[in-house]
């Protein structure tokens, strides 16, 4: 049933294509937070690890659902499908978001904060991703 991975693939990548505004991808309580930080590097960083937890938290929630969704609909095939999509998405978030380090010393702030912010977003992005799937799916 080599359709299965195929379908996924296509759903996988087609729930990223509509243009969104990055301001409904966080939490309210980010924008108050980041807002309240008089620009300070530290207060960010504290700000985006607080978000990073509640988006963390949605991600996995999302997976799971989704997870259930498919293997509902479209068995193991499909799971592992998924499974596997997930993986190299993970991969790919260290990877993608690290290179910012390359640009500043290692311990230099702004490449931690441009590292989480990196991060943070792509967190979001597929916790959202993964949402459009499961409305998909339902």
């Amino acid at each position: 049933m080599k359709a299965v991975p195929s379908f996924l693939a296509v759903a996988l990548c087609c729930i990223a294509l509509p243009a969104m505004a990055k301001d409904d991808l966080y939490s309210r309580q980010y924008g108050l937070c980041i807002d309240k930080t008089g620009g300070s590097i530290y207060a960010m960083l504290d700000c985006s690890e607080q978000e990073l937890a509640r988006q963390d938290k949605k991600l996995n929630a999302n997976y799971k659902k989704a997870m259930a969704l498919v293997g509902k609909d479209l068995g193991k095939e499909g799971q592992n499908a998924l499974r596997q999509a997930q993986r190299t998405w993970l991969k790919w978030r260290e990877e993608d978001s690290g290179v910012y380090v390359l640009f500043y010393d290692y311990y230099d702030q702004m490449a931690r904060l441009n590292r989480m912010s990196g991060y943070l977003e792509k967190t979001a992005q597929r916790a959202r991703d993964l949402e459009t799937l499961i409305q998909m799916m339902e």
